[in-house]
């Protein structure tokens, strides 16, 4: 089995008011051009702007990052991820030329630091059938920086997500314990469904997921330890390097 491996830079709240567009454009091209150059081929741009729709500003400045790095790097597939738990990433994305997005909350709801955030199925649902192109649509089973409201098994929530058309299933558990056995529950119970890991992989513990899922968002464990936030093609190279040395652990 090939992993998929996805990578992620993370843009500031565009609630600041220190955010200016031409120098935070410039920081997201060097950053996906680290991406870039460290071998990785898939890249998520992600909002971080709470709140619990997408303001006219997120859209816009959303649409127009991505945009930009879609021109620059005419070969990187791009995702998009909303903070905001919000169905509109689909048409930032067909806007910008992006290939897949990821939605946080799909089906059921999670209690999250801003509240009750339900799930965006059926809404999703309704803009596919306004884009221009396929759009990928990645979505998370009870995403870690929440609590699921009510009692609903994961598996179950699994089911109902692909019910909803999703076209890979994401999960991250508080460990790489946890989320592994994530995973191998989603797997028994969707074979033929793609299954990502999306948080929590390292240099150290990727070894752990091969031959597991179908691949994982990688992004924290590139960054370097400055101050100022900003990716490192060094430790990119590290980490498909150890993938390309790690042998397969046979799926349980």
């Amino acid at each position: 089995m090939s992993l998929r491996v996805m990578g992620a830079v993370h843009l500031p709240a565009f609630t600041r008011n220190d955010i200016v567009y031409r120098p935070l454009c410039d920081w997201l091209l060097e950053n996906v051009a680290a991406y870039e150059a460290g071998g990785i081929r898939e890249l998520f741009i992600q909002d971080q702007t709470p709140g619990p729709a997408a303001s006219v500003k997120t859209l816009a400045y959303m649409s127009s990052l991505v945009r930009e790095a879609r021109l620059a790097f005419p070969t990187m597939k791009l995702g998009v991820i909303l903070e905001a738990n919000d169905p509109a990433v689909l048409q930032i994305a067909n806007a910008a030329g992006a290939d897949f997005v990821r939605i946080k909350v799909y089906v059921g709801a999670m209690v999250k630091a801003g509240g009750i955030v339900q799930g965006c199925a059926a809404r999703a649902l309704q803009e596919r059938a306004f884009l221009d192109r396929p759009i990928e649509v990645l979505t998370d089973v009870y995403d870690r920086t929440g609590t699921p409201l009510g009692d609903l098994p994961l598996v179950t929530a699994a089911q109902q997500a692909v019910k909803y058309e999703s076209d890979g299933l994401i999960v991250t558990g508080r460990n790489t314990e946890e989320t592994l056995g994530m995973i191998a529950d989603v797997k028994r119970a969707l074979p033929a469904t793609p299954v990502y890991a999306g948080g929590g992989v390292n240099t150290q513990n990727i070894p752990q997921f091969m031959g597991r899922c179908d691949g994982v968002v990688v992004s924290s464990c590139f960054m370097t330890d400055s101050a100022s936030p900003c990716w490192d093609d060094g430790k990119i190279r590290e980490f498909l390097q150890k993938i390309e040395e790690a042998q397969p652990v046979n799926a349980q």
